[in-house]
């Protein structure tokens, strides 16, 4: 069994910023309550940690999290 990536998610992961950041992908998936859109989420930091603008993604997180009413999602992120 290998540890790599499903080809989709690998293309998408190499492709992201000519797309979009990944800070703002992440936030894209987070309003999602699909476990796979937070598996995408961790898959992501995993590969791009070194690269995320923290700051900017957790205001980002902290703004969703309080127009939704829900503190799960910057609480998810904060802990990964």
């Amino acid at each position: 069994m290998t540890n790599r990536l499903p080809l989709a998610l690998e293309t998408i992961v190499s492709r992201l910023d000519s797309v979009c950041s990944v800070e703002d992908y992440i936030l894209q998936k987070a309003v999602s309550s699909r476990q796979k859109d937070w598996d995408d989420i961790t898959t992501v930091i995993d590969l791009q940690k070194e690269n995320i603008d923290w700051k900017y993604l957790l205001q980002h997180c902290r703004e969703l999290s309080d127009f939704l009413s829900d503190s799960t999602i910057l609480t998810r992120i904060q802990n990964m």
